[in-house]
């Protein structure tokens, strides 16, 4: 009777988005190997964390309990430097950096991190930059090449018709989009074969990128001014209401997509229930470095807690940290300041465009309204007014033609009411 849990997007308007008592905790403390963390990345089961030790050297952790404990993984070639890129795609963990000088090296792990292969990428690859995959094909970005492999990594060739390097790659599909150097972003329709420049996404919007992400099978991007941008096929792009106290760079979504982890290296992360709609800041008792500035390195989220490296602070504050939250969409015991005879559970799809279903629960029969309200609070569409029995609910409805923009969904059972912001994106 419940929504799938990867097609949610949730936003409890009632509830604040951390509990009183969340804050930082440093989790680094009980890493055996030494050395500092510098990337992070999770594949699901397991937290990698890679090591900077001295003498150019390196090591790979990894923990199953998201940090309580952590385990080193001593088939990690200890004598390669610290990674330039680190990332669990389509069940490998791939590392990339220099080493010798000169050349660069591609590590690759199909067992989570106990055994690695080492590969040399085709010549004129420069340092890694990012790492994706879809569809059984892997993407290197780097700062003059595109790489791409067929077989999880052993093996890699160039993208000779790509732009100049990529900061940031999302596929679907044989979909690509890019951030290629200096921020332009870039589409290829043919799995790379021919490539075209997207100048300008949204009239008004700055040509320019900083952040490229994939959320509920769409492209998301962000323009170093401006809200978010969101496209079905790169070339398209509609633009969403995004909470931007500060100029995030890159997103994380969790794996339920139920939250976004909206984060740069110069401030605090913040955290959203709702696509970027609105947010909190985590600033309270985040690490700083030695301006009294935020710093972030790389970070992680999963349906728990936010997970972060401070590496870039380079004083006594560089360390793994993490903060607990709690995720409507797989916490039960979120739901626990909600009214107790009424409680939304789900949208999907959010952001929507002409039709939307949702799932409710009520624990006594009687009236029941789903009502929509713009941001100004005016109520704009009734999408349902009837009577339901106890128990739990789904419906779906057709939306009213409204501007793109975030709206309020109202259900009210007596006098309980509960809210989820839906995005309309037309």
């Amino acid at each position: 009777m419940y929504p799938r849990p990867g097609a949610l997007i949730l936003a409890a308007l009632t509830l604040a988005v951390t509990p009183a008592s969340a804050q930082w905790e440093r989790i680094d403390a009980n890493i055996t190997s030494g050395g500092t963390a510098s990337l992070l990345t999770s594949d699901g089961t397991y937290l990698y964390a890679t090591m900077l030790l001295t003498g150019q050297a390196s090591a790979l952790v990894r923990s199953a309990d998201e940090g309580d404990t952590w385990e080193a993984l001593t088939g990690f070639p200890g004598n390669y430097p610290a990674p330039s890129a680190f990332r669990a795609v389509g069940g490998v963990l791939l590392a990339g950096g220099e080493k010798p000088p000169g050349e660069v090296r591609l590590l690759v792990s199909l067992d989570e991190g106990l055994s690695w292969t080492q590969t040399v990428f085709p010549s004129g690859v420069g340092i890694p930059n990012a790492f994706f995959a879809a569809d059984g094909i892997f993407y290197a970005g780097t700062a003059n090449k595109i790489a791409v492999s067929s077989d999880q990594g052993a093996s890699w060739s160039n993208l000779e018709a790509g732009p100049t390097g990529a900061a940031a790659i999302a596929a679907k599909g044989s979909t690509l989009v890019v951030v290629a150097a200096h921020g332009f972003l870039h589409r290829s329709t043919d799995a790379g074969a021919t490539w075209e420049r997207v100048n300008q996404p949204i009239p008004g919007q700055s040509t320019l990128v900083s952040g490229l992400w994939m959320a509920g099978g769409r492209f998301h991007i962000k323009p170093t001014t401006g809200g978010t941008l969101v496209s079905d096929d790169g070339i398209t792009w509609n633009s969403l209401p995004t909470f931007n106290a500060f100029g995030f760079q890159s997103v994380q979504v969790a794996p339920g997509e139920g939250a976004w982890l909206m984060t740069s290296g110069i401030a605090a992360p913040a955290l959203s229930f709702d696509a970027g709609a609105t947010a909190q800041v985590l600033s309270a008792g985040f690490p700083t470095n030695i301006l009294g500035q935020p710093c972030v390195s790389t970070s992680w989220l999963t349906d728990r807690y936010v997970i972060l490296n401070a590496w870039g602070c380079f004083n006594e504050n560089s360390g793994l940290y993490r903060m607990a939250h709690r995720d409507p969409s797989t916490h039960s015991e979120a739901h626990a300041e909600l009214p107790k005879n009424a409680l939304l559970l789900g949208l999907w799809p959010n952001p929507a465009a002409s039709r939307v279903q949702s799932a409710f629960r009520i624990e006594r029969p009687g009236a029941v309204r789903l009502s929509l309200y713009d941001p100004t609070g005016r109520e704009v569409d009734i999408l349902l007014d009837t009577t339901l029995p106890a128990g739990e609910h789904e419906i779906e409805v057709s939306l009213p033609a409204l501007p793109s923009g975030a709206y309020l969904l109202r259900l009210e059972n007596g006098s309980a009411v509960s809210t989820r912001v839906l995005v309309l994106m037309r």
